[in-house]
Parts: structure tokens; C-alpha cells; sequence
């Protein structure tokens, strides 16, 4: 059975809720979210919830809060020396046969050479599509705040003109390249590329617009 989280904004925004709202079936939901300061202990966080919930549910406090936690000293000496180890293991070799960011991996295939100009793009442009897809799929409330909601939908909108739109210009560079080449009537190279030089400069204005912002909002990007 899959217990669902509960969005709220408080501590006491949770316990104020009707419990038929912050129980499924006799179980407690916990939020999805709260607020945190390891700075400041008077937050009503985590620490507060949990002595909270141990008045309000002891024995589910007990059993699903208590005793697979660091509180608890056997579970502690258990998980240090047991299971951490095994999972470390697990994840290096799973990290060794599908490693991070399969994206920024690709972008320099072994034994072919690439040249600076174009890794800069392709290698941050890769590290973008990587972090949407880890993104998508985290626990991370992206609408928690308005900076928060921005960004996220920046990245989503720098994450499809990257996979479909600017795709679709480069094609059309290709033919709009063809096409002057061939064109055998208009000698002055200026006016015969005036249109693939103009899709070019445009490409690579909206190609450094999401470089910047990459970098002014780098803190985002951890994973």
C-alpha cells in the first residue's frame, strides 16, 4: 500500500487538517514538504513534526518513524557497518554500467575529435537535457517558491528548444546552405548567404541567451 504526501506549508497547517486529509486508512501522511534552517532551531521543521506526530501517533511513530532511524542505536550500527556498504557497492557498480549523465557522455564519442567551439555547446547543452530528465523525476517541489517555478520552467522551455527547435533550424540551415550554394545567378557571397548567415547569428544568440542563464542560475543545478 503507497501512502501518499500531503502538501502543506506548516507544521501547524498539517495538524489543524481534518484527519480524514492527513491519514490514509488509519495511517498518517507526511508532507511533502517543510520548512527547514539548520541555522535556526525554532523553524517549525522536521524536528518539530516528528515530536509532534510521536504525541499525536506513538506506536506508528515507533514503528515507521523510529525504528529505521539513525535515533534508533541498532539500526544505526546495523545500516554504518552493513547495509551502507552494500548499497555503496550496489551503486558503483551500477554507476560503472549506466553512468551519470548519459547525455554529457555522449557529446564526445571515444576516438572522434570535437573541437572546443563546439564542446562548449553541445557539452552544456547535454548537461541541461541530463538535469531536466533527473528533475522531472525528483521528490523537488518546484512550485515551493516563485524562484523555485521560474527556473523550472525556463528549463523546461531551454530543454525543448534544444531537442526540437534548434534541431529543426539546423536543418534548415543545411537546405538554406545547399540551396545558396548552388545558386549560381548571384555572385555577391554577402547577398547569396545573407539567409543562412541571419538563421546562423540567430542560432547562436539563442545559443549564448541559454549559456548565460546556465551559469547565473548554476546553483540549481544540483543533482
Amino acid at each position: 500500500m503507497k501512502i501518499t504526501y500531503i502538501k502543506i506549508n506548516s507544521v501547524e497547517e498539517y495538524f489543524n487538517l481534518p484527519k480524514k486529509e492527513r491519514e490514509h486508512f488509519g495511517f498518517y501522511r507526511l508532507p511533502f514538504s517543510l520548512p527547514c534552517d539548520i541555522f535556526d532551531e525554532d523553524v517549525e521543521g522536521w524536528k518539530i513534526f516528528y515530536s509532534k506526530l510521536k504525541k499525536e501517533y506513538p506506536i506508528q511513530w515507533f514503528f515507521r518513524s523510529w525504528m529505521f532511524s539513525f535515533q534508533n542505536p541498532i539500526y544505526s550500527f546495523i545500516y554504518s557497518y552493513f547495509i551502507w556498504p552494500v548499497r555503496d557497492f550496489k551503486w558503483a557498480v551500477n554507476n560503472f554500467i549506466s553512468p551519470c549523465f548519459p547525455f554529457w557522455r555522449n557529446t564526445i564519442p571515444r576516438h572522434k575529435y570535437a573541437d572546443g567551439v563546439h564542446l562548449i555547446v553541445e557539452s552544456n547543452f547535454n548537461i541541461i537535457l541530463d538535469f531536466y530528465n533527473e528533475a522531472s523525476e525528483s521528490y523537488i517541489d518546484w512550485e515551493s517558491s516563485e524562484e523555485h517555478s521560474k527556473f523550472y520552467q525556463k528549463l523546461e522551455e531551454y530543454k525543448n528548444w534544444i531537442k526540437t527547435e534548434r534541431k529543426k533550424i539546423n536543418q534548415i540551415m543545411d537546405i538554406e546552405l545547399s540551396i545558396a550554394t548552388k545558386n549560381k545567378h548571384i555572385k555577391d557571397y554577402n547577398e547569396k548567404y545573407k539567409l543562412y548567415n541571419q538563421l546562423e547569428i540567430d542560432l547562436k544568440n539563442k545559443e549564448t541567451e541559454i549559456l548565460n542563464w546556465m551559469v547565473e542560475n548554476r546553483s540549481y543545478f544540483w543533482t
